[in-house]
């Protein structure tokens, strides 16, 4: 599931999976050209994608500085027109990233890029008008959901 991160010194990646669904991953923290990079790497599979639908794991990503959250930002804000839904997973106990990221995603002023803890909540999110086959997608890269409700 997801990206192997032992492969590479990579902190971030990006790709398309199936038809519609942008996976994105960044698993420490990131500076200018590692952000750089995973900028198009995202790039690259939303010009891809057939209405392109992107998943974002932020669980492991560490607070930036001040310079790189604004390309953080400003990237965020090109990819608005160009992205149909974007789902962030984050983990609640990484408070200072989880802050700036929720400020990063305000700033875009796109209610079709929203923050999540939880998988199911998540899911539900990014499969709002997805084939069986997008939603197989969804379900490989996320787990399948929790029938009871938590994750």
């Amino acid at each position: 599931m997801g990206a192997d991160r032992t492969s590479s010194g990579n902190s971030a990646m990006a790709c398309l999976r199936g038809k519609r669904v942008v996976e994105a991953r960044a698993w420490r923290r990131m500076e200018r050209a590692a952000l750089q990079a995973l900028d198009e790497q995202i790039g690259d599979a939303v010009r891809r994608a057939d209405g392109p639908i992107l998943y974002a794991d932020y669980r492991h990503a560490s607070p930036v500085v001040p310079a790189v959250g604004r390309q953080w930002s400003r990237a965020m804000r090109r990819a608005n027109g160009r992205v149909l839904r974007t789902g962030i997973l984050v983990d609640p106990a990484n408070i200072l990233f989880n802050l700036q990221l929720y400020r990063w995603v305000e700033c875009t002023h796109n209610p079709a890029r929203r923050v999540f803890a939880d998988r199911n909540e998540l899911f539900a999110w990014l499969a709002i008008g997805c084939s069986e086959q997008e939603q197989r997608v969804l379900r490989d890269i996320l787990g399948e959901p929790d029938p009871s409700g938590s994750t």
